[in-house]
């Protein structure tokens, strides 16, 4: 494998979990990168030794639920009970030439497979783990214009990483500029609360997180980090983001010539009393009240978002 592109490795990592040869062939985007049909670097790959036909353990698991499972055994008399892993021993010892033609043929990586792609894999994480280093810095500085630049940097040296990805798909470096600079330029009110440290804290990842730095140790939040409200970290940094493309959005709807909009949220037993007040509620921009909703009880955060009253253009 060696010399191989890293859109072929990648591909060759999506085999670590069993899959049909055929996998890929209605994915449009896997043909754009691979240059050529996807099932035909599947036989390839076969041929140079780096995936296999999975077990016939694997195969059942992977064609068959629990509930399945427990009924063809019974359909035997045979026990029902117990891991999934049990069931399909049962059915292997009673019936193996059945459950081996009904089990589709999937292929997984070999262990040459395997090392080639945890090598592969451990080489691209150092690579997100220098840039989402640099990102950082850039930001701390306030630099955010080579903050963008340098993930624009990085994304075209590693084109096959982002067709996969629908957030990293066409972004516009100017729109993430621009949401950095709001992002340390204000604070969500559902947010005020939070000590000074660990606004910052949050600001940071939601800033990482928003520009599309790729998955490293600085795009994490810690297990045990807590905010001091009575919003987690996930759910905290949703809400910087939330608000920062929502005064993104109202500038948008300006330029678009919109003047009025409706509130909208999801319509569930989540949705807190304050929320379910603005929603469905209709506001020219000039009198529309900030969102997230700082009034917001809900335990993971304000799901409000605005939609525009095109009926309200003229």
């Amino acid at each position: 494998m060696k010399g191989q592109s890293p859109v072929y490795l990648l591909f060759l990592s999506k085999f670590m979990e069993p899959k049909p040869l055929e996998w890929a062939e209605d994915k449009d985007y896997w043909r754009e990168m691979l240059h050529e049909k996807p099932k035909h670097v599947s036989n390839r790959l076969v041929k140079e030794g780096m995936i296999e036909i999975s077990s016939l353990p694997e195969r059942i698991a992977f064609r068959f639920t629990i509930k399945e499972l427990q009924k063809k055994l019974q359909l035997r008399n045979i026990k029902t009970s117990g891991a999934k892993n049990d069931l399909i021993q049962r059915l292997i010892e009673v019936a193996p030439d059945e459950m081996d033609k009904i089990s589709p043929t999937i292929y997984q990586c070999t262990a040459e497979g395997r090392r080639v792609v945890e090598q592969y894999l451990a080489e691209e994480q150092e690579k997100r783990e220098v840039i989402g280093e640099k990102v950082f810095e850039l930001i701390s500085k306030r630099d955010f214009v080579k903050a963008v630049e340098a993930l624009e940097e990085y994304r075209k040296q590693n084109p096959s990483l982002y067709p996969i990805s629908n957030l990293a798909l066409k972004r516009e470096p100017k729109r993430d500029i621009a949401l950095l600079k709001v992002l340390f330029e204000g604070t969500p009110g559902i947010l005020r609360e939070m000590e000074a440290d660990r606004l910052l804290f949050i600001r940071m990842i939601a800033a990482l997180d928003g520009i599309g730095t790729p998955s490293c140790s600085r795009t994490h939040l810690p297990k045990d980090f807590e905010t001091g409200i009575k919003l987690d970290g996930p759910a905290a940094c949703r809400m910087f983001g939330f608000y920062a493309n929502y005064v993104l959005q109202i500038e948008e709807y300006k330029q678009s010539g919109i003047k009025r909009v409706e509130i909208s949220c999801s319509n569930d037993e989540r949705v807190c009393t304050e929320c379910r007040k603005i929603a469905g509620k209709k506001y020219v921009l000039s009198a529309l009240p900030e969102i997230p909703n700082p009034k917001c009880t809900c335990t993971d955060g304000c799901r409000c978002v605005i939609l525009a009253d095109f009926g309200f253009l003229k």
